[in-house]
């Protein structure tokens, strides 16, 4: 049963009553006095009082356990919902107030600590020889446990769902109300009250931490509910509340709690995801609650008078811990610099081309151009905000070109006698990073295509509808060009020798994609040739069919050699290794194996092949050829090797077959002799035998001749 969420209930009816009846009523007097009662005496007990110790076992996989565990549950559940009456009654103005919820807070660890204590001790006596008298007394109480369990009918089995109550016994408004306290409170008189609150980093953290796991419950809430306006009134305003306190204490304040610096941080990026996510119609409000400036025009549509200011308080932040990253004191200075960074990307979201766009695109370029780290921490989310601008407002179109380079000239060509050119024009993008970048540009490339595939869609919903809208034409043009810069990208990645593995896979998978949208935009123009041929022309998708076939399609194929020998390589090296260790391959293991190394290379082939006769279909149209600087290609998805020890087996069998067809050729030529002669004796007409040998139709009909078993099986 939910003791402490009963209790929960009871002080917050005694909150209520004290707001609404007063001090009059004699019950409320006796609850308020054994609310205070319980919290003073929970807080000065030991975990020993409590009757819990080290030794006991915590385990659920027991009877024994699991009803130690669900008691200790239920008392965390107690210590909460007093903690919480402590908060809301004057925990954080009052000293002696404040020194009981410190108490409990100490006990609720201590009791934590106590249950994670035990568990541990008893996996490091897993394996050991259990000593005879602690089995006994295990299986009695387990046999006792087992008695309670199944007492009623019989027939009755007992159902294994069970009633797990949510944890933390915490209202947002008592959270709300202690975070603020002790993180922006600076009035002389609740000074001291505070105090001992901040002084103890245990308890800020846990503070943190719980604000966090509620986060968590509501957010799997609201995307149930969403939005319900009114009634989510209340929840909104200390969400709203709780964000503005971290936001304060993280972005702003010069008095920060050293020890809560990075959670608090963290939870501030939860908090916002939250409220953007859920609250979609109230940013204007929640953006507002970050700053103290006017919002000045801002509303929901356009809210950078209001964004640009918050976002220049991360920015300073930002550059603050950029100067102090290479500080070899400061540990955490990568993870605050990170998270701060995930801030300013989800802020920077909600940013329109208006008024401070271009004010921000220089805050990302200088910041981007002081970056010199190699830290993994650091470069993912900077390297992502990067890209996120240059698909937002196109600050940098060649980013991805610059980087597939790099990529080249660190990893180095498919063919080794050529010397790549090092054209690596960022400073964090080397060796050690060069596997962290890769990842975060083929899901930049894949973004593009994304946007791609939705605009092909876009123009062909528009061109059914209204062949002469203006807009057209110039969608048509932009698109190309866009699709042609992925194709300069594209190019660099294919000719480098990346690892077979994780990265070579998403290279061809990302070449997958790139040829289903040209092939979607090829089909797109011949439809649109119907009604106009000049299309074609007006946007230059031409010279995007020549980029394609010159620039790439040759050097796919050139890939799909390379990665069939190192294959092959690999596969004789493991087979060398086997037989050196005497193992055999599981034939389930190695068709998984085959499937999973050739999954992309066919679907590739088909989707070249696709778009090699739409561009034929499409160039027959307009009188060009599309397919300039490609030949069209005859390779196939699958290719039939035989192995040296295959090729002499099967002409083993080959001979043996062979000499068994010329012994049954000369049978039948004996038995063809005997019915000759049998023949001319019996009719004595040599004219007719004559005719008989001559004459085709007269003739049983001859033997057809098999194909031997190697022309069988490559026929197959």
């Amino acid at each position: 049963e939910p003791a402490g969420w009963f209790l929960h209930c009871v002080q917050m009816l005694v909150g209520k009553a004290q707001q609404v009846v007063g001090e009059e009523c004699e019950n409320l007097e006796r609850l308020v006095v054994l609310l205070e009662d319980m919290a003073t005496k929970y807080g000065e007990c030991e975990v020993g009082d409590l009757g819990f110790e080290v030794t006991d076992n915590f385990d659920r996989k027991t009877k024994d356990g699991e009803r130690r565990s669900i008691q200790v549950e239920q008392l965390l559940g107690v210590l909460e919902a007093l903690m919480e009456y402590m908060i809301t009654h004057g925990g954080d103005q009052e000293e002696d107030k404040s020194r009981v919820l410190l108490n409990l807070q100490r006990n609720h660890s201590a009791l934590k600590n106590l249950m994670v204590t035990s568990l541990q001790r008893k996996k490091g006596k897993k394996g050991e020889k259990k000593d005879k008298n602690t089995d006994k007394k295990d299986n009695k109480e387990g046999q006792g446990g087992d008695k309670t369990e199944s007492d009623g009918k019989r027939g009755r089995t007992a159902t294994n769902s069970t009633f797990i109550p949510p944890p933390h016994c915490f209202s947002l408004k008592s959270l709300s109300l202690i975070i603020s306290s002790i993180l922006s409170d600076r009035l002389p008189a609740h000074q001291a009250a505070l105090a001992p609150l901040r002084s103890d980093p245990q308890f800020s953290t846990y503070l943190v931490a719980t604000i966090s796991s509620k986060l968590i419950q509501i957010s799997s809430s609201l995307s149930t509910t969403g939005d319900e306006g009114p009634q989510s009134d209340n929840l909104f305003r200390y969400l709203t509340s709780i964000t503005s306190t971290l936001f304060n204490h993280s972005m702003v304040s010069q008095e920060q709690i050293h020890s809560v610096i990075l959670p608090t941080t963290t939870c501030l990026l939860q908090a916002l995801e939250l409220l953007l996510t859920q609250f979609p119609r109230r940013k204007l409000y929640i953006l507002d609650s970050l700053t103290d400036t006017n919002p000045g025009t801002a509303t929901e549509e356009h809210l950078n008078p209001v964004l640009v200011p918050v976002m220049k308080k991360v920015m300073k932040k930002l550059a603050a811990y950029t100067d102090r990253l290479e500080e070899a004191d400061e540990l955490e200075i990568p993870s605050k610099l990170a998270t701060t960074v995930s801030i300013f990307a989800l802020l920077f979201k909600e940013l329109d081309n208006g008024e401070g766009m271009d004010q921000v695109k220089e805050w990302i370029k200088k910041y981007m151009d002081q970056l010199e780290t190699e830290n993994c921490t650091v470069l993912k989310p900077s390297v992502t905000l990067l890209l996120q601008t240059v698909i937002k407002v196109k600050s940098h179109p060649t980013i991805g070109l610059e980087l597939a380079k790099g990529l080249h000239s660190l990893t180095g060509d498919l063919d080794t006698s050529v010397q790549v050119e090092a054209a690596n024009k960022h400073v964090w993008l080397t060796n050690t990073t060069k596997d962290i970048i890769l990842p975060l540009l083929l899901e930049h490339l894949e973004g593009v295509f994304d946007s791609c595939d939705l605009a092909i869609s876009w123009l062909k919903a528009l061109s059914s509808t209204s062949t002469t809208n203006p807009t057209m034409a110039t969608s048509e043009s932009s698109l190309c060009m866009l699709l042609a810069r992925q194709v300069n990208a594209a190019s660099e990645l294919v000719k480098t020798a990346f690892p077979l593995g994780q990265s070579m896979d998403g290279v061809l998978k990302l070449l997958v994609r790139l040829y289903t949208v040209a092939g979607s935009l090829t089909k797109h123009f011949t439809l649109r040739t119907r009604q106009n041929k000049a299309v074609v022309g007006q946007a230059k998708f031409e010279k995007l069919a020549i980029l394609i076939n010159s620039q790439l399609t040759k050097h796919v194929y050139n890939l799909i050699t390379w990665l069939e020998n190192k294959q092959k390589e690999r596969d004789q090296q493991a087979a060398a290794d086997r037989t050196a260790k005497h193992k055999t391959v599981d034939p389930t293991v190695a068709r998984a194996k085959v499937l999973r190394e050739s999954r992309y290379i066919p679907n590739l082939i088909l989707k070249i092949e696709t778009l090699e006769k739409d561009l034929i279909k499409l160039g027959k149209r307009i009188g060009q050829n599309l397919c300039e600087g490609n030949k069209v290609s005859i390779s196939r998805d699958f290719r039939i090797k035989f192995s040296e020890e295959l090729m002499d087996k099967l002409r083993e069998d080959e001979d043996e077959e062979s000499d068994n067809e010329s012994d049954d050729s000369a049978d039948d030529s004996r038995i063809q002799g005997t019915h000759s002669s049998s023949n001319i004796t019996a009719l004595g007409d040599l004219t007719n035998a004559s005719l008989n040998q001559e004459d085709p139709s007269q003739q049983p009909p001859s033997k057809k001749s098999k194909p031997n078993k190697l022309e069988r099986k490559k026929k197959n």
